[in-house]
C-alpha cells in the first residue's frame, strides 16, 4: 500500500517557493519506502499444497484468504480457510508454500482453528530451508480430529 505523498514546496515559509530539487529527493524516499513495504499480494490457490502426515488426510478445496506481504527479509503470509476437513486423525498439517519463501531461521507462530467440533489456539513452525508450514493442534503434538476444519491465520518469517 503506497504511503500519501505530500510535495515540498515551501521553502521560506510563505506557502508558495519550493525546489524541484527538494521535492525530487522527497519523491525519491517516498519510492524507497513504497519498495520496502510492499502490498498484500495474492498467493495462487493450490489445493496440493495442504498435506498431512501418513495417518490422515486435510483436504482444502478453497480459501477465503491467501497473501503475502514482504518488508525487509520478513513475509507474512495470511490464510483463512473456508472449505476444509480432515480424515483420519493426522498430528501434522502442512502448507507447501512459494518457494521464495523458504526461511532462514526457525518460526513459531500461534493460530487460530476449529477442527472436528473442537476450537482452539494451534502452533505453526517452519523450519530453515524448508518452504513449508506445518501447523501442530497443541505443543504436544495432539492428533487432529476428524471432520470439518477451519484455520485463520498470520504467519510471520524471516526469508
Amino acid at each position: 500500500m503506497p504511503i500519501t505523498r505530500t510535495i515540498m514546496i515551501d521553502d521560506d515559509g510563505t506557502g508558495t517557493t519550493g525546489t524541484v530539487l527538494n521535492n525530487a529527493w522527497l519523491q525519491t524516499i517516498y519510492g524507497q519506502i513504497d519498495t520496502l513495504v510492499g502490498p498484500w499480494t495474492p498467493i495462487p490457490f493450490v489445493p496440493g499444497n495442504f498435506t498431512s502426515d501418513g495417518s490422515g488426510a486435510w483436504t482444502v478445496t478453497s480459501v477465503t484468504t491467501l497473501k503475502y506481504a514482504k518488508i525487509g527479509n520478513v513475509v507474512h503470509v495470511a490464510l483463512v480457510t473456508t472449505n476444509a476437513s480432515i480424515a483420519g486423525n493426522p498430528a501434522t498439517l502442512s502448507i507447501t508454500l512459494p518457494p521464495e519463501f523458504v526461511p532462514v531461521s526457525h518460526m513459531a507462530n500461534a493460530y487460530n482453528f476449529m477442527a472436528g467440533g473442537v476450537a482452539g489456539v494451534g502452533y505453526a513452525v517452519s523450519l530453515p530451508g524448508v518452504a513449508r508450514l506445518d501447523l501442530f493442534r497443541d505443543i504436544l503434538g495432539t492428533p487432529w480430529p476428524a471432520g470439518a476444519m477451519y484455520v485463520g491465520a498470520a504467519f510471520t518469517m524471516n526469508v
